[in-house]
Parts: C-alpha cells; structure tokens; sequence
C-alpha cells in the first residue's frame, strides 16, 4: 500500500516538474521573440525616417569570451521593377589590434529585397577570452552586388557602399 502511495506521489510530482520546465521554456521563447521584436521595432522607426541601413543595437557591453548578437535593416529604395541583390560584410576596424581574432558569423547574402521593401537579419561576435578589456569598433558594410556574387561585390572598390555603419563591443 506504502510502495501505490509513493509511486502515485512520483507521478504528480513528475507531472509538475514536466510543466514547470514546458512553461519556463515558453517564457523564454517568448521573452527572446519581444527582444527580437524590440531591436525590429527600432530598426523600423530608423528605415522609416530615411536610412537604408540600420542596426541596433550601437554597441554592447560583454565580458572577454562572450558572444554579441546584433540586428539589422536594409530599406531598398532602388527604383527597379524587379528585386535588388544586397550583400552584407563585418569587418574589424584596421585601426585596432587583436591578440586572438575575433569571430564573426553573418550571412553575407545574397539579400532579394524588392523597390521599397524593407529586410531584416542578424550578425554575431565573439570576443576570444584572450581579448584584452577596452572597446572594439567594427566596420559594417552593405552594398549592391549586379552579379548576385556577394564575394566580388566587396572585392570591387568601384562598388559603392549602400550602407555603412559601426557597431562597439566594450569587453569588460
């Protein structure tokens, strides 16, 4: 009778945990999507008022070892009747020296936009535990590739930049 009473009570208790831990992922999925609606938000008021790129945030604070996570926009303004190919780049500043490089993930494209249509995405950055504490700038570039070839749209130095922005990792 002792061993139903206990089996009965692990049960239920399991059955709690379950939904303890199905509701604390819930909240996290949904805490994530107003963070990313917030950063979308953001971007949207600054494409809405003129630019044609736009991220948000500016700047970050991580510690040494820690990865950063950065929204961004682009506004086709181009008057075509068809899509316009757009091709991302993030590079560090040439000015500043690394110990251990950083590693960045982006896509670099190609991004199909249509004639004033707006697109949203995403880059990190992850700073190396060996990266000394100051601030780190980054060059963020978006330009239009005719080819479609995102490699040779920043490889030609005619190809103007479409857009150009820097965002800031402050490594505490």
């Amino acid at each position: 009778m002792n061993f139903l009473v206990v089996m009965i009570l692990c049960l239920v208790l399991l059955g709690v945990g379950i939904t303890l831990v199905v509701k604390g992922s819930e909240s996290g999925k949904k805490l994530f999507d107003d963070i990313n609606q917030m950063h979308q938000d953001r971007i949207s008021k600054d494409l809405v008022n003129g630019k044609l790129f736009s991220i948000y945030p500016p700047s970050q604070t991580i510690n040494r070892g820690d990865q950063s996570e950065f929204s961004f926009g682009i506004r086709n303004e181009e008057e075509s009747v068809q899509s316009t190919i757009f091709c991302l780049s993030v590079t560090k500043d040439l000015t500043q020296q690394f110990l251990v490089e950083p590693e960045m993930l982006f896509d670099p494209g190609p991004y199909s936009i249509k004639s004033k249509e707006l697109r949203f995405s995403k880059f990190m950055i992850t700073m190396p535990k060996e990266t000394q504490k100051g601030s780190y700038m980054f060059d963020v570039r978006v330009r239009i590739s005719a080819s479609g070839d995102c490699e040779s749209a920043f490889d030609d130095s005619t190809v103007p930049s479409y857009g150009y922005n820097k965002v800031q990792l402050n490594i505490i």
